[in-house]
């Protein structure tokens, strides 16, 4: 059911923890900080008909103690120099930390020790590995003419956002960024775009695009113009560096996508900064005819509760709140209609930016 975790939200308030959808079982799983809670969500599902379909569990931690125990995390690998080696995320009720493919056994266990330490009654997932990621160059933006992500782009049919800055395919210089597949109108067709606070627009030619299946594609930029690794932040006004994100393997459980009962916060153009939570990290869904493209079917997707987007942030950046991990790129959304009004239960879906990553034939730029 599209929207259950805002359904349920608005039935169990502060009580509720996550709520995700079990794909091997076929059904919801959900938890509750109190009885009175866990009995509220039951009766909702039951009135919803899907008593037969879900589980309802206790848990002793709210989300607001998964916050603070993150950013205690957070702190705590700032403080002894691992911030660059372990990504942290927050869950409805767990703490999630990425380390980097990378990091020696030694860092490997300083990251694990620290987060234990830190996370008090909230436990730690360690499910997931951040991959390495290269060196970028960077710029005072935002007097700077350069690819961002977070900020729009456009061409002669469409206007969405950017998200994340990568290598030329199979190598070289020449910077690129990924963004949504059916927002490419043609390969070598010219785009522009102008950070906010730039000098002169910047641009260059469309790229590869994958649309059906999934939904990813590249933007290049014009020789001549460096690009920052990482994305504007619409919500702090600053720009965030990107040192993580989910790598693409098909041979772990759900493609090592990002895991279900992430906290994740998108970016983009029209909506700007808004969050919210992966409720199914393995979703299928037909998308809508667009201007140049006909109806698809989309799989493997991220299934992100609470998200509002609308026209424009498609392509955008999405990243684990409260780190600096990367995690997806905008596809689509259930806004009711194009500009910032959402649905009462927004949902968006996104591309993994791991698969993003490896069928584009590109690498993460990040700091």
């Amino acid at each position: 059911m599209i929207g259950l975790p805002s359904v349920l939200k608005n039935k169990v308030g502060e009580d509720l923890g996550t709520v995700r959808y079990d794909n091997d079982a076929g059904r919801w799983v959900v938890t509750a900080v109190s009885e009175e809670g866990r009995s509220v969500a039951q009766r909702a599902l039951d009135r919803l008909g899907l008593g037969g379909a879900s589980r309802v569990d206790r848990t002793s931690v709210s989300n607001g103690k998964a916050r603070q125990a993150a950013k205690r995390v957070l702190d705590a690998f700032e403080g002894r120099g691992l911030r660059d080696q372990a990504g942290v995320g927050v869950g409805a009720d767990s703490v999630f930390v990425a380390i980097r493919k990378d990091a020696s056994t030694e860092t490997r266990e300083n990251v694990q020790e620290t987060a234990e330490e830190y996370r008090g009654e909230v436990p730690v997932v360690f499910d997931r590995q951040a991959d390495v990621l290269r060196p970028a160059v960077s710029c005072a933006f935002p007097f700077c003419d350069v690819l961002v992500g977070g900020v729009e782009w456009n061409n002669s049919t469409f206007t969405c956002t950017m998200a994340f800055y990568v290598s030329q395919p199979g190598g070289g210089g020449n910077p690129h960024a990924l963004t949504a597949g059916h927002c490419i109108n043609g390969y070598g067709n010219t785009w522009t775009t102008c950070n906010p606070g730039c000098t002169s627009a910047a641009g260059g030619p469309q790229g590869n695009r994958i649309y059906g299946g999934s939904d990813s594609g590249l933007i290049a930029q014009n020789p001549g113009r460096g690009a920052y690794p990482g994305y504007f932040n619409w919500n702090s006004g600053g720009l965030s560096t990107v040192r993580a994100y989910y790598p693409y393997n098909p041979n772990e459980y759900n493609n090592n996508n990002a895991p279900q009962g992430l906290v994740v916060c998108k970016n983009g153009r029209s909506t700007r900064t808004t969050c919210g939570t992966i409720s199914n990290n393995f979703y299928s869904r037909e998308l809508l005819a667009t201007r140049q493209d006909p109806a698809t079917s989309v799989n493997a997707m991220l299934l992100i509760d609470g998200m509002c987007i609308v026209g424009g942030d498609s392509g955008g950046p999405v990243t684990a709140a409260g780190s600096e991990t990367a995690v997806g790129i905008v596809s689509a959304g259930n806004a009711i209609n194009d500009n910032t009004t959402c649905a009462d239960a927004p949902v968006a879906i996104a591309e993994p930016v791991g698969r993003a990553v490896a069928q584009l034939g590109v690498q993460i730029y990040g700091g």
